[in-house]
């Protein structure tokens, strides 16, 4: 009985070892994926001269490679105190146009600090008017600012509907 109780424990710890070892596998191979999209992105700044084209391949592989459904970026002029769209995937050709502290992404701006809610309508801050506006529905967001190396706001970046789950401070890390 004790060569089994110790038997079964040894499987146990192989198992547990053989998982970890996959789970660290897929987070490397993860953060390889993510290095190389750093690579490529840098590869687009010195091949275009075109920000709205560059936008979208930003927003689009921060969604691709962050897990979710769609993005937006907004470009700050922080002496008017206004964001404008430059990308907002799945809300058509109308630009919008928030003040810097209105709604998440203008608190976002106005703070200088990321936003991860797995609940958007539970918050205050959450503007519904474009969830109404295109039948879409948030379920889970991050919103980033995006700063020049001085750290001045230049833009603040959003990811809506994690496909797997929940947005996490790795995702916000990598952005």
């Amino acid at each position: 009985m004790a060569v089994d109780a110790r038997r079964g424990r040894m499987l146990r710890n192989v198992e547990v070892r053989v998982s970890s070892r996959g789970d660290r596998r897929r987070a490397l191979e993860e953060r390889i994926r993510r290095l190389e999209a750093v690579v490529e992105a840098g590869a687009w700044l010195n091949s275009t001269l075109d920000l709205e084209h560059l936008a979208q391949r930003v927003v689009a592989t921060a969604t691709r490679l962050v897990g979710a459904e769609r993005g937006s970026l907004f470009l700050a002029d922080t002496e008017a105190g206004v964001l404008h769209s430059l990308v907002a995937e799945g809300v058509g050709d109308s630009p919008l146009e928030l003040r810097i502290g209105e709604g998440l992404v203008g608190a976002v701006a106005a703070d200088l600090q990321p936003v991860i809610l797995d609940d958007p309508y539970g918050d205050p801050r959450f503007d519904r008017r474009v969830d109404r506006s295109t039948g879409f529905r948030t379920r889970s967001l991050l919103t980033v600012p995006v700063r020049d190396r001085a750290g001045h706001l230049q833009a603040v970046l959003q990811l809506l509907n994690h496909r797997e789950g929940h947005f996490s401070e790795a995702d916000v890390e990598f952005l």
